[in-house]
Order: structure tokens, then sequence, then C-alpha cells
């Protein structure tokens, strides 16, 4: 009628969604095939096709492989550790208990939601693509050294710790920890005896506060 809004609607944009989506679709799909087939081993037509999309389509938003294991580090990995970082950062003494809780939440974020897939490949592949090395080392890597360094500082400076090489303590404790996902996703998927995770993280608790030479506490008692 005149002098009446038109009250039609408009038709929705049938691909409008799906478009915006198509990011995330093509870094899951890249992202499950770079853990399962290995980096170099991935095309990027096997990408567009996982994701749906044509190979055209996917240089449109990811000039290449590279670009989206940035981007899966920057969307997945980091997020996850800042998560980390900020719980680290919330603790008070006494710190002991504290490093189981780091423990279990860390194994818990990474069967959620799968992250320690990425690091086993870039460990693989470190001697063919340096730079992508380098960048997961500065932004991953050094900042969770970072984090464990300053919580054991904070534990010899409240007394609690005994520790006269805070940095490679944490590097210790790191890497001792990453062994359980890296096992787990890889010799431990064929293996006829899988680790257990609770028994292992108990272990690692009781470890660390021995190393730390901190008082264990009946927690990580329990935990074995």
């Amino acid at each position: 009628m005149p002098g009446h809004a038109d009250t039609k609607r408009k038709p929705e944009k049938k691909f409008e969604r799906r478009a915006e989506d198509r990011p995330g679709e093509i870094l899951s799909a890249a992202r499950t095939l770079f853990e399962r087939k290995g980096f170099t081993a991935t095309r990027t037509d096997e990408i567009a096709a996982a994701a749906g999309i044509s190979k055209g389509t996917l240089f449109r938003y990811f000039a290449d492989k590279e670009a989206m294991l940035v981007a899966i580090v920057e969307t997945v990995q980091i997020p996850a550790k800042d998560r980390m970082v900020r719980l680290v950062q919330s603790f008070e003494p006494p710190f002991a208990p504290k490093l189981g809780i780091l423990a279990h939440t860390w194994y818990q974020m990474v069967q959620a939601e799968g992250i320690d897939g990425i690091p086993k490949m870039i460990m693989a592949e470190a001697g063919n693509f340096p730079d992508l090395t380098k960048l997961f080392k500065a932004r991953l890597h050094d900042s969770i050294i970072g984090m464990l360094t300053t919580l054991i500082r904070r534990g010899v400076e409240s007394g609690e710790f005994t520790c006269d090489d805070c940095d490679y303590s944490a590097r210790y404790l790191l890497g001792s920890l990453m062994f359980l996902g890296l096992w787990n996703n890889s010799i431990g998927k064929y293996a006829d005896d899988p680790m257990d995770a609770e028994r292992y993280i108990g272990i690692w608790h009781k470890a660390a506060c021995a190393h730390l030479g901190a008082p264990i506490p009946a927690a990580a008692e329990d935990d074995t």
C-alpha cells in the first residue's frame, strides 16, 4: 500500500553463513590432515576437498599451507596457552598442590580440544620448516617456559621450593609433562597397554615436588 514500508522479507543469502565459516572449516580440515599425514605430505587440494570447497576458493583465504599452520597456532594453540597462563597467574601459596592442578587442567584441555597433534608435527618437521618452528617456539614454547619459571621462582621466594636453576627446572617439568600427550598421540595409539594419564600425572606431580624440594601433597600421594 502507498505510504507503508515494504514489509516483505528479503530473501536470505543462501551462502552468507557458510562464507563466514569457511576460514574455520578450512583450518579444521587442514589441522586434521596435518596431524594424520604430516605437514609435508598434505596437499592443498586435499585440504580443499576435505573442507568441501575448490582449491581456488581455498587460496582466497590462505596463501599456502604455512599460512594455514600459522593461523591454527594463533587461533587454537595460543588461546589455550593463554588460558593456562591466566590460571598460573591466579595461583597463591602453597604452590606444590597447584602443580597437580596445573598438570590435570593442561591434560583435560589437551583431550577436550585435541591440541597435542600440532606440537608433535612441528617437532617431527622442524628441520624442514625452520621459520614455522621458530614461530612456534617464540609464541608458545618460550611463553610456557616463562610461565613455569615464574611459578618456580615465586615458590623459591616464598620459601616453599628449593631450586638453583629455575629456568631449566621449568624445561624439565614441561618436557616430562609433554611426553604424555606426545606418546598418546603417536605410539600410544597402537599400544596394547595405553598410558594411564591419571597415574602418569600423579607420578609427575610427586617427581616435580621432589625436584623442587617441596613436601609431596596428599593429593599427589592419592593419585598414585
